[in-house]
């Protein structure tokens, strides 16, 4: 499938013959897309359900365009859709359990509740992936805790439902391997595959955490180093690790927070820098210091996130541009603070603040003065006027041309540019912009240019004239 139809599948003036031919050629690319559109008719419904593959079932029924009794039973993928509505017949339980594909049976233990006894056929299913997926996803049955089978204890061990005795159980058999790496072939040795369960153990939060060694093998302790549930005396084990991985992830860990300094003191690596710089519960302070030195990255941080008008406001008036940026990404900002920040001389500010949509169109003008790294993040407002995307257009990277190439304000001459373009994303976004004349939309249903050629559209849009 061409990006102009993919595009064309989401563009909201589309006229209802056109969308009509769209839906009648439609395929399993094609599908989801239509199916999402709010003009979409039961008619339609139908015949994409006819022509795609089950994919497209989740949005159709999710929506109400199609019910359970539309779909035939025998389709066991179809089957899997079906029981994502309420209105399911339960007989999908028994179909799909006894479904000669193990595939399907996994699929349907990992997905759904199931009733008990569709649990305990499943259990004693001849596939061994069958009934790992049954162990890793269910509450545990008599049978499974049973199972002698490392799979299936990998999956006991892993599963959040299991109950506190039983993995304190797998936590005892598992309690004397002290061997690393874990060794995950068929025939490893002994003490490799306890070890391989004790990591599943440790990565479980259901769990308790006494029962888990910080001396235990590497993946083990790595696992550990994300919960949240350990002792003090445990947290600073981990923070001497000489594993570079545990040492991360105790960075980002609110619950072990208070290592930071340590951490940083041991490492000033940038991943661990980053690390801190993500963790939520990270002391403002520590925060600024580490800004601009460390490629945080345009994300909001958890710390800003959480932060009071007050720190905001402290933040916001640091000298150092980086800590600027941290807040100014942030969408709910006071409105000084916005003005603050449009007006700020540092490009990486503006760009931060850029998409805030308590942003007046002369704002925007006002931060199109940074240029084209700007330009991607003024065009993602919507409040960008016409006339200020149109400006943009010109020397805007790819990136700013993938939002800019929707924005409705686009004169169709520019629309028909953008559609030529060598850029597949660039392609589906004109496509999909509302501004384009009726007679492109036709020839684009029809039949699309091929990236770089825009005639054929041209020769459209000179008919109009």
């Amino acid at each position: 499938m061409t990006p102009a139809r993919c595009g064309l599948a989401a563009n909201p003036a589309l006229p209802a013959h056109l969308l009509a031919r769209l839906v009648e050629t439609a395929d399993d690319e094609l599908g989801p897309i239509l199916a999402a559109r709010a003009d979409l008719t039961r008619e339609h419904a139908r015949t994409l359900a006819a022509r795609c593959g089950p994919g497209v079932l989740y949005p159709l029924l999710g929506r109400g365009l199609l019910g359970p009794a539309d779909v035939p039973f025998g389709d066991p993928w179809r089957g899997l859709a079906v029981l994502e509505h309420p209105d399911a017949d339960p007989a999908w339980f028994e179909r799909l359990a006894r479904d000669p594909d193990p595939v399907i049976r996994s699929e349907l233990s990992a997905r759904f509740p199931l009733p008990e006894p569709i649990i305990d056929l499943l259990a004693a299913d001849p596939e061994l992936g069958v009934v790992t997926s049954v162990a890793r996803c269910r509450p545990p049955t008599a049978r499974l805790a049973a199972d002698p089978r490392h799979a299936v204890r990998r999956a006991l061990a892993a599963n959040e439902q299991s109950p506190p005795d039983l993995l304190r159980r797998l936590a005892r058999e598992a309690g004397n391997c002290r061997r690393s790496p874990v060794a995950w072939e068929p025939g490893a040795a002994p003490t490799d595959l306890l070890a391989d369960l004790l990591t599943a153990l440790a990565g479980n939060p259901a769990t308790p955490p006494d029962c888990l060694p910080a001396d235990g093998p590497a993946l083990v302790r790595w696992a550990m180093a994300s919960r949240t549930d350990l002792a003090g005396d445990v947290y600073a084990k981990l923070a001497e690790d000489d594993l570079p991985g545990v040492r991360w992830d105790l960075a980002r860990n609110p619950a072990a927070v208070g290592f930071l300094p340590r951490l940083l003191t041991r490492d000033r690596g940038r991943e661990i820098r980053h690390a801190a710089a993500h963790n939520p519960h990270v002391p403002l302070d520590l925060l600024a210091r580490l800004a601009p030195g460390t490629r945080i990255g345009r994300t909001l941080v958890p710390r800003v996130a959480a932060a009071t008008e007050a720190e905001l406001r402290l933040l916001a008036g640091s000298p150092a541009a980086q800590v600027r940026r941290l807040v100014a990404v942030r969408p709910d900002l006071p409105h000084d603070l916005v003005t603050r920040f449009a007006e700020d001389p540092d490009a990486g500010v503006a760009r931060a603040v850029a998409p805030n949509p308590a942003l007046t169109p002369a704002q925007l003008r006002t931060l199109a003065r940074h240029g084209p790294a700007v330009s991607a993040r003024i065009a993602e407002n919507p409040r960008c006027p016409a006339d200020l995307a149109r400006a943009l257009l010109a020397g805007a990277p790819v990136r700013a041309l993938r939002v800019l190439a929707r924005h409705p304000g686009l004169v169709a001459e520019s629309i028909v540019v953008l559609l030529g373009h060598a850029d597949d994303g660039v392609v589906t976004a004109a496509a999909a912009n509302p501004a384009l004349p009726v007679a492109v939309l036709s020839t684009l249903t029809g039949s699309t240019p091929e990236p770089g050629n825009s005639h054929g559209i041209g020769a459209a849009l000179k008919k109009l004239r």
